[in-house]
């Protein structure tokens, strides 16, 4: 695969693990998409560039969700939606990247804009 060779070429190359993670997750290599997609976010994570380092967190939840890794998945996208980021409910609508997970009641949480509730029922 020609990601792989570049990967060997360039090993610390952030952007090569992203891709080849998206990749291997479609291949339904799970393993190999989550080992590499952290390593894109350990090469470049958002707090040391809020650009292409949230673009690596969002690449992980999408490799956590092509996986049907629900909870890791929706992990992955709160973290990205705490800091400026093109990614919204909105955009969670609609981008098939995220139906294998659109069912799950924390996903679908996000959809609607919401949180987790950590206050009790009961309270005022």
């Amino acid at each position: 695969m020609i990601l792989e060779r570049d990967l060997r070429a360039l090993p610390n190359d952030y952007g090569y693990h992203a891709r080849l993670g998206l990749v291997y997750a479609r291949l339904g290599k799970t393993n190999s998409a989550v080992r590499e997609g952290e390593r894109a976010v350990e090469l470049l994570p958002p707090e040391r560039d809020a650009y292409f380092g949230i673009d690596n967190v969002t690449n992980l939840a999408r490799i956590y969700a092509a996986a049907g890794q629900a909870a890791p998945a929706v992990e992955q996208i709160r973290r990205v939606q705490a800091l400026p980021s093109r990614l919204t409910a909105a955009s969670l609508r609609v981008d098939p990247d995220w139906d294998p997970i659109r069912h799950d009641p924390a996903f679908q949480q996000l959809l609607a804009g919401g949180r987790p509730s950590t206050l009790s029922s009961s309270a005022p």
